[in-house]
Protein backbone atom coordinates (compact mmCIF):
# COMPACT_ATOMS: atom_id res chain seq x y z
CA UNK A 1 0.00 0.00 0.00
CA UNK A 2 2.82 2.40 0.88
CA UNK A 3 4.66 1.57 -2.36
CA UNK A 4 1.51 2.37 -4.38
CA UNK A 5 1.20 5.72 -2.62
CA UNK A 6 4.91 6.40 -3.17
CA UNK A 7 4.72 5.54 -6.90
CA UNK A 8 1.63 7.76 -7.27
CA UNK A 9 3.46 10.58 -5.49
CA UNK A 10 6.54 10.05 -7.71
CA UNK A 11 4.36 10.03 -10.80
CA UNK A 12 2.54 13.19 -9.65
CA UNK A 13 5.89 14.83 -8.91
CA UNK A 14 7.24 14.02 -12.40
CA UNK A 15 4.08 15.44 -13.96
CA UNK A 16 4.35 18.58 -11.85
CA UNK A 17 8.02 19.05 -12.85
CA UNK A 18 7.07 18.64 -16.50
CA UNK A 19 4.23 21.16 -16.09
CA UNK A 20 6.54 23.64 -14.32
CA UNK A 21 9.21 23.18 -17.03
CA UNK A 22 6.65 24.01 -19.70
CA UNK A 23 5.44 27.03 -17.73
CA UNK A 24 9.04 28.23 -17.28
CA UNK A 25 9.56 27.91 -21.06
CA UNK A 26 6.41 29.95 -21.71
CA UNK A 27 7.72 32.58 -19.30
CA UNK A 28 11.01 32.47 -21.27
CA UNK A 29 13.05 31.70 -18.16
CA UNK A 30 16.56 30.38 -18.83
CA UNK A 31 19.35 28.80 -16.81
CA UNK A 32 19.45 29.52 -13.08
CA UNK A 33 16.20 31.54 -13.17
CA UNK A 34 14.44 28.59 -14.75
CA UNK A 35 15.77 26.04 -12.23
CA UNK A 36 15.06 28.42 -9.29
CA UNK A 37 11.50 28.94 -10.55
CA UNK A 38 10.90 25.20 -10.93
CA UNK A 39 12.47 24.43 -7.51
CA UNK A 40 10.42 27.16 -5.75
CA UNK A 41 7.13 26.16 -7.38
CA UNK A 42 7.85 22.48 -6.76
CA UNK A 43 8.52 23.17 -3.05
CA UNK A 44 5.28 25.17 -2.82
CA UNK A 45 3.38 22.36 -4.52
CA UNK A 46 4.96 19.70 -2.24
CA UNK A 47 4.11 21.77 0.85
CA UNK A 48 0.55 22.15 -0.39
CA UNK A 49 0.33 18.40 -1.08
CA UNK A 50 1.75 17.59 2.36
CA UNK A 51 -0.71 19.95 4.05
CA UNK A 52 -3.59 18.47 2.08
CA UNK A 53 -2.49 14.91 2.92
CA UNK A 54 -2.17 15.78 6.61
CA UNK A 55 -5.61 17.36 6.53
CA UNK A 56 -7.09 14.28 4.85
CA UNK A 57 -5.35 12.04 7.37
CA UNK A 58 -6.68 14.15 10.26
CA UNK A 59 -10.18 14.03 8.79
CA UNK A 60 -9.92 10.24 8.43
CA UNK A 61 -8.76 9.90 12.04
CA UNK A 62 -11.65 12.10 13.17
CA UNK A 63 -14.09 10.03 11.12
CA UNK A 64 -12.73 6.83 12.65
CA UNK A 65 -12.91 8.30 16.17
CA UNK A 66 -16.49 9.38 15.53
CA UNK A 67 -17.30 5.92 14.22
CA UNK A 68 -15.72 4.29 17.29
CA UNK A 69 -17.67 6.62 19.58
CA UNK A 70 -20.87 5.82 17.71
CA UNK A 71 -20.22 2.09 18.01
CA UNK A 72 -19.43 2.47 21.72
CA UNK A 73 -22.64 4.47 22.23
CA UNK A 74 -24.70 1.87 20.36
CA UNK A 75 -23.07 -0.87 22.39
CA UNK A 76 -23.82 0.98 25.64
CA UNK A 77 -27.41 1.59 24.53
CA UNK A 78 -27.83 -2.08 23.68
CA UNK A 79 -26.36 -3.05 27.05
CA UNK A 80 -28.71 -0.64 28.85
CA UNK A 81 -31.72 -1.98 26.96
CA UNK A 82 -30.67 -5.56 27.68
CA UNK A 83 -30.20 -4.74 31.36
CA UNK A 84 -33.64 -3.13 31.57
CA UNK A 85 -35.45 -6.05 29.91
CA UNK A 86 -37.27 -8.28 32.36
CA UNK A 87 -35.67 -11.65 32.62
CA UNK A 88 -37.56 -14.87 32.23
CA UNK A 89 -37.65 -17.41 35.04
CA UNK A 90 -35.40 -19.74 33.03
CA UNK A 91 -32.69 -17.12 32.69
CA UNK A 92 -32.47 -16.16 36.34
CA UNK A 93 -29.06 -17.03 37.72
CA UNK A 94 -27.94 -16.93 41.31
CA UNK A 95 -26.61 -18.99 44.12
CA UNK A 96 -28.97 -20.73 46.49
CA UNK A 97 -27.80 -18.36 49.25
CA UNK A 98 -28.66 -15.12 47.45
CA UNK A 99 -32.01 -14.22 45.95
CA UNK A 100 -32.12 -14.12 42.15
CA UNK A 101 -32.20 -10.81 40.32
CA UNK A 102 -35.94 -10.28 39.83
CA UNK A 103 -37.30 -6.96 38.52
CA UNK A 104 -39.47 -5.82 41.46
CA UNK A 105 -40.66 -2.22 41.36
CA UNK A 106 -40.34 -0.03 44.45
CA UNK A 107 -43.59 0.64 46.31
CA UNK A 108 -44.79 4.21 45.82
CA UNK A 109 -47.42 5.00 48.43
CA UNK A 110 -48.43 8.18 46.57
CA UNK A 111 -49.46 6.47 43.36
CA UNK A 112 -50.53 2.98 44.36
CA UNK A 113 -52.41 1.22 47.13
CA UNK A 114 -50.46 -1.17 49.31
CA UNK A 115 -53.00 -3.93 48.61
CA UNK A 116 -52.51 -3.61 44.84
CA UNK A 117 -48.73 -3.49 45.27
CA UNK A 118 -48.66 -6.61 47.48
CA UNK A 119 -50.86 -8.51 45.01
CA UNK A 120 -48.51 -7.58 42.16
CA UNK A 121 -45.46 -8.42 44.27
CA UNK A 122 -46.83 -11.88 45.04
CA UNK A 123 -47.68 -12.51 41.37
CA UNK A 124 -44.15 -11.61 40.28
CA UNK A 125 -42.65 -13.73 43.08
CA UNK A 126 -44.77 -16.71 41.98
CA UNK A 127 -43.94 -16.15 38.30
CA UNK A 128 -40.22 -16.20 39.02
CA UNK A 129 -40.57 -19.09 41.47
CA UNK A 130 -38.99 -17.07 44.26
CA UNK A 131 -38.94 -19.24 47.39
CA UNK A 132 -41.50 -17.94 49.88
CA UNK A 133 -38.85 -17.67 52.60
CA UNK A 134 -37.12 -15.00 50.44
CA UNK A 135 -40.23 -12.89 49.90
CA UNK A 136 -39.78 -10.73 53.02
CA UNK A 137 -36.19 -9.94 52.02
CA UNK A 138 -37.16 -8.86 48.50
CA UNK A 139 -40.20 -6.91 49.74
CA UNK A 140 -38.12 -4.97 52.27
CA UNK A 141 -35.78 -3.91 49.44
CA UNK A 142 -38.77 -2.37 47.65
CA UNK A 143 -40.11 -0.37 50.60
CA UNK A 144 -39.63 3.35 51.11
CA UNK A 145 -40.95 5.97 53.52
CA UNK A 146 -44.01 5.03 55.55
CA UNK A 147 -43.92 1.45 54.25
CA UNK A 148 -40.32 0.98 55.40
CA UNK A 149 -41.26 2.43 58.79
CA UNK A 150 -43.82 -0.38 59.13
CA UNK A 151 -41.01 -2.89 58.65
CA UNK A 152 -38.84 -1.14 61.24
CA UNK A 153 -41.67 -1.27 63.79
CA UNK A 154 -41.79 -5.07 63.60
CA UNK A 155 -40.16 -6.95 66.48
CA UNK A 156 -36.86 -8.48 65.39
CA UNK A 157 -38.22 -12.05 65.56
CA UNK A 158 -40.88 -11.12 62.95
CA UNK A 159 -38.63 -9.25 60.53
CA UNK A 160 -38.07 -12.35 58.41
CA UNK A 161 -41.76 -13.31 58.28
CA UNK A 162 -43.48 -12.20 55.06
CA UNK A 163 -47.01 -12.58 56.46
CA UNK A 164 -46.12 -10.48 59.53
CA UNK A 165 -44.61 -7.81 57.28
CA UNK A 166 -47.66 -7.86 55.01
CA UNK A 167 -49.97 -7.45 58.00
CA UNK A 168 -47.82 -4.61 59.38
CA UNK A 169 -48.06 -2.82 56.01
CA UNK A 170 -51.83 -3.20 55.93
CA UNK A 171 -52.06 -1.81 59.47
CA UNK A 172 -49.69 1.06 58.64
CA UNK A 173 -51.88 2.04 55.70
CA UNK A 174 -55.09 1.38 57.66
CA UNK A 175 -56.30 -1.42 55.43
CA UNK A 176 -57.27 -3.99 58.05
CA UNK A 177 -60.78 -5.45 58.27
CA UNK A 178 -61.45 -3.28 61.31
CA UNK A 179 -60.40 -0.04 59.58
CA UNK A 180 -62.47 -0.91 56.50
CA UNK A 181 -65.48 -1.57 58.76
CA UNK A 182 -65.02 1.86 60.38
CA UNK A 183 -64.89 3.58 56.98
CA UNK A 184 -68.20 2.08 55.87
Amino acid sequence: MASKARSKTDSDRRLKIQELTETAALLKLEGKDRSDYIRQKLEEWELEEKTQNEHELAMERERQATERAKIAQESETARTVADSQPTSPASIQGSSNSPPNIPFEHFDEKSESVEVYLTGFEEVAHYYSLPRDKWYFRLVQCLRGKAYEAYLKLPSFQRDDYEALKEALLVQFELTAESCYKKF
